[in-house]
């Protein structure tokens, strides 16, 4: 963990520390009727929806990037559930982190 705790008072400060997704969980590509926003929807009939290890494949090549502008990465454990926007596992609002409840 970096040397100060959270603390995000603007938008524009360097990057120290980030969470990013691991994409575990996320299960097969689900069907048109399943969807629940146009992008989803788009990628499903299109055949263009990615697999689980594409987008874990993707979020590591994130992380590694990351870490080479020296930016600390946390991730999160699999809990069996889509964690693949950070979004879904919290967000900071001055020093408090908030932990968000998933629900599938």
């Amino acid at each position: 963990m970096a040397s100060a705790p959270w603390n995000i008072r603007d938008e524009w400060s360097p990057l120290e520390v980030v969470m990013v997704g691991i994409g575990q969980g996320m299960g097969p590509a689900p069907t048109a009727s399943e969807t629940y926003d146009p992008k989803s929807l788009e990628h499903v009939v299109g055949g263009t929806y990615p697999t689980e290890s594409d987008v874990a494949t993707e979020l590591d090549g994130l992380t590694a990037l990351l870490e080479r502008y020296g930016v600390e990465v946390l991730r999160p454990v699999s809990i069996g559930t889509n964690q693949v926007f950070t979004r879904d596992i919290g967000l900071v609002i001055g020093d408090q982190f908030v932990l968000t409840h998933l629900v599938e």
